[in-house]
This record gives C-alpha cells, sequence and structure tokens, in this order.
C-alpha cells in the first residue's frame, strides 16, 4: 500500500481545525473519522490494521458504526493518491 501525499495530509489537518469549531455532532464525528483515515495512512496502516484497531480498542465497546466511517474516509484518502 502506498501512503497518501504528505503534504495533502498537511493541508487537510492545517486548514482546518476539525473538532473546535464545529456545533453539530455529526459533523464533527465525521470530521474525526476523518482525520484518523488522514493518521492512520500517514502512518502506513491498511484496512486490516484498522481492524484490529477498532476490534480490540475498547473491549466490550461496539465500534462497529465509528470503524465503518472510518474506512469510508479511509477508501477516500487511498483514491486520492
Amino acid at each position: 500500500m502506498t501512503a497518501i501525499r504528505s503534504r495533502d495530509a498537511v493541508a487537510f489537518l492545517t486548514e482546518r481545525d476539525p473538532v473546535a469549531w464545529v456545533r453539530e455532532e455529526a459533523t464533527k464525528q465525521d470530521l474525526i473519522c476523518g482525520l484518523d483515515a488522514c493518521v492512520a495512512h500517514l502512518y502506513g496502516l491498511d484496512e486490516s490494521d484498522l481492524a484490529v484497531i477498532y476490534e480490540t480498542f475498547h473491549e466490550g465497546k461496539d465500534y462497529s458504526a465509528r470503524h465503518a466511517a472510518v474506512l469510508e474516509h479511509f477508501r477516500r484518502w487511498e483514491n486520492r493518491r
């Protein structure tokens, strides 16, 4: 897997503060998932790595919805290369 270009990630992270100014919770969560996906690419993770993280992060809690949302963003970042 090829990671996203660092300058794309830097632009994404510096053009916006993904949580401070957002009042609508759904939008805030979407931005956080996008950030999680961006960071996953920067660390060179793949979808199976994300699955392990979200399946084992806090055992007993269901992170499947968040995992799915992060994967959507992850795949969008992957298509930007």
